[in-house]
C-alpha cells in the first residue's frame, strides 16, 4: 500500500510513529527549503512549507527527536555559521538549539532521547559533544587520542558507546566507554602495522588572505625536515569545491608524498 507519494524533494526525515515526514527542497547550493507531511492526515496529505523565507538562506534536517515531539533542523538564516534549531510540531515554535562560532555538522539523540549527540565543523576538525539531557552536561571521556570523533552508537541500555576517532596520522579507529566513567577502550589498529605512525606528520591550519583581506585556511603537511633554511618542493591540492572544505585527517597518498620530501598545501577557495 502506498503511503505517500514524494513531488520530487529530498526525503530527510521520519519520526518513530510513522506519523511526520521531512522533506528538504533544495534551490541552489544556498538555498532551500524544509517542508512537512502529516501521513496520518485523513485528507489532503499535501506538504506544509515551515521556512517561508526571502534571499538566499539554507534549510536542513537533523533529525526528528526521539519523542517526536520536534525537528531539529540546519539553517544560516541567524548568521554567517550553520545553527541547529528547534520546531515544536504542536506549536510550530522555532527555538535556538545550538549556537556556535562554527558551523554545526550533525545533532543526533540516544534512542531513548536521554543524550544528544553534536558537532562542530571547528577550525576544519570535528568538535563532538555528548550530552546528559537530565543533568545538562556533557560526557567526558579520557583515554583517547587526540582526532575527530565520530559514528557515535549506543548499547541498548544506554550505559556504553561505541564511537570511530580518526586523526592526521591514523585512518579510522573504534573505541567504546562506559557513560558513567567515560574510561575508553581501544578496538581496533587500522594503519598498516608497517607503518610507524611515529613518522606521519600533524597538519597545521595555516590562513592566507583573499583579495579584500578576508583569511582562507588551508590545511599545510610539511616535511619534519622542511623550515625557512631547508625549503622543500610543495604540491597544492585544489578540492573541487564550491561548498566543500579542505579539512584535516589521515589521507594516505598526503603522507607518502610528505614521506618523499614534498609539502602539501590543501587549499581552501573562497
Amino acid at each position: 500500500t502506498r503511503v505517500y507519494e514524494n513531488p520530487g524533494m529530498e526525503i530527510a526525515g521520519i519520526t518513530r510513529d510513522g506519523r511526520w515526514l521531512a522533506l528538504v527542497r533544495p534551490r541552489t547550493s544556498a538555498d532551500s527549503d524544509i517542508f512537512l507531511v502529516n501521513l496520518h492526515a485523513r485528507d489532503m496529505r499535501e506538504p506544509r512549507l515551515i521556512t517561508q523565507h526571502t534571499g538566499n538562506i539554507s534549510y536542513g534536517v537533523y533529525e526528528f527527536t526521539p519523542d517526536g515531539a520536534a525537528l531539529i533542523y540546519g539553517t544560516d538564516e541567524h548568521g554567517e555559521y550553520n545553527q541547529a534549531w528547534r520546531y515544536d510540531l504542536a506549536s510550530g515554535e522555532k527555538t535556538p538549539l545550538i549556537q556556535a562560532e562554527w558551523d554545526v555538522m550533525f545533532v543526533v539523540h540516544s534512542p531513548s532521547g536521554r543524550y544528544r549527540v553534536s558537532a562542530i565543523n571547528a577550525d576544519a576538525s570535528t568538535d563532538v559533544t555528548i550530552l546528559d539531557t537530565r543533568t545538562n552536561t556533557p560526557i567526558r571521556l579520557s583515554g583517547v587520542p587526540a582526532g575527530d570523533l565520530g559514528q557515535v552508537r549506543f548499547n541498548r541500555d544506554e550505559t556504553r558507546i561505541a564511537f570511530t576517532v580518526a586523526s592526521d596520522t591514523s585512518p579510522a579507529d573504534v573505541f567504546t566507554a562506559p557513560l558513567n566513567t567515560g574510561v575508553a577502550t581501544r578496538l581496533t589498529h587500522a594503519l598498516n602495522p608497517a607503518i610507524n605512525e611515529a613518522l606521519l606528520v600533524e597538519a597545521t591550519v595555516e590562513r592566507y588572505p583573499s583579495f579584500d583581506g578576508l583569511q582562507i585556511p588551508g590545511i599545510l603537511y610539511r616535511p619534519r625536515t622542511a623550515s625557512r633554511t631547508n625549503r622543500v618542493p610543495a604540491l597544492v591540492l585544489v578540492h573541487g569545491g564550491p561548498g566543500g572544505q579542505s579539512r584535516r585527517g589521515y589521507s594516505a597518498m598526503i603522507q607518502h608524498l610528505v614521506n618523499h620530501g614534498y609539502a602539501v598545501f590543501a587549499a581552501n577557495n573562497r
